[in-house]
C-alpha cells in the first residue's frame, strides 16, 4: 500500500539528503541542525551527515515523523502520521520498520495496538475494525447461523504470526441487518488458531452455544495488511 510504504522512502531519506539539502541552521553533519530540500524539511541530531538521534521530519503531502533516527532511518521510538491519507502509528521502530509495541490507526478507523517484528503484526494484539469493514472471509458460510444478518465489523484479541491470527485469540462480528447500523447479535469464536482459521474452540452468540468444533469456510483475510508487508519486505 503506497501510503503506508511511504514511510519507508522518507525514513531512508537521510542517507542522502546531504546530494540536495540546504542547511538553514546550525550543524548538519555531527550536531544539531535544521535542513531543507525540494520534498521535505527534518530538524534535530545528525552523524556524520546523516540523521542521528532524535528529530523531526516534515515531508511533502503531509507525511511526518517525530521520534528516534539511527544511520538516517526511522530507530527506536517515534510518532509517524500521514494527514493526506490518515494513517497514524505511535511505538516502536527497528531500521525503518513497526517493530517492537506500537498502536496503528488506518484510514477507515480500523485500528492494532500489540506487537510487531519486521512491519507485521507478530505477538500479542488486539485489532479492531472500522464500522462496516472486516478483514475475514465467511459470510456466505455464517448464513447458516445468521440467515438475515451480515458482518459490520469485527474485533480479534490474541496472538498473531506474520499478520495473522495464530494461536490463542478471540474474535468478536458485530451483526447487523443490511444497511442498518444497529448491532443485532455477536458472533465469537474462542479458541485456537492456524494461520488465520479457527481450528479448535466454539463458536457462542448472545444467547446460545453455536459450534463447539469450527466446522465454517472462514478465515481472516486484510489484503490491506498483506500489502504492508509485501511492500515492507
Amino acid at each position: 500500500m503506497k501510503r503506508v510504504a511511504s514511510a519507508l522512502l522518507f525514513a531512508g531519506m537521510g542517507l542522502i539528503s546531504n546530494l540536495s539539502a540546504k542547511c538553514l541552521k546550525g550543524d548538519c553533519f555531527t550536531g544539531i541542525g535544521v535542513e531543507q530540500t525540494n520534498s521535505f524539511i527534518y530538524a534535530g541530531n545528525y552523524e556524520r551527515g546523516v540523521f542521528d538521534g532524535h528529530g523531526a521530519l516534515l515531508a511533502a503531502g503531509g507525511i511526518s515523523y517525530r521520534g528516534d533516527f539511527m544511520n538516517g532511518v526511522f530507530h527506536g521510538q517515534g510518532i509517524f502520521v500521514d494527514q493526506l491519507n490518515r494513517i497514524g502509528y505511535e511505538g516502536n521502530w527497528a531500521r525503518g520498520r513497526f517493530d517492537g509495541y506500537g498502536e496503528l490507526r488506518d484510514f477507515d478507523n480500523s485500528k492494532y495496538y500489540g506487537d510487531w517484528v519486521g512491519g507485521v503484526f507478530h505477538g500479542r494484539g488486539i485489532y479492531a475494525s472500522g464500522h462496516g469493514s472486516c478483514p475475514t472471509l465467511g459470510q456466505a458460510s455464517l448464513k447458516s447461523i445468521e440467515p438475515d444478518l451480515i458482518i459490520s465489523g469485527c474485533k480479534y484479541e490474541g496472538d498473531w504470526a506474520h499478520n495473522l491470527p495464530n494461536g490463542r485469540g478471540q474474535l468478536t462480528l458485530y451483526m447487523t441487518k443490511p444497511g442498518s447500523d444497529l448491532v443485532e447479535d455477536n458472533l465469537i469464536f474462542s479458541g485456537n488458531w492456524l494461520e488465520g482459521k479457527p481450528r479448535r474452540g466454539q463458536w457462542t452468540n448472545r444467547s446460545e452455544r453455536i459450534h463447539t468444533e469450527n466446522n465454517l469456510d472462514f478465515r481472516w483475510q486484510n489484503p490491506a495488511i498483506e500489502r504492508w508487508a509485501n511492500e515492507k519486505g
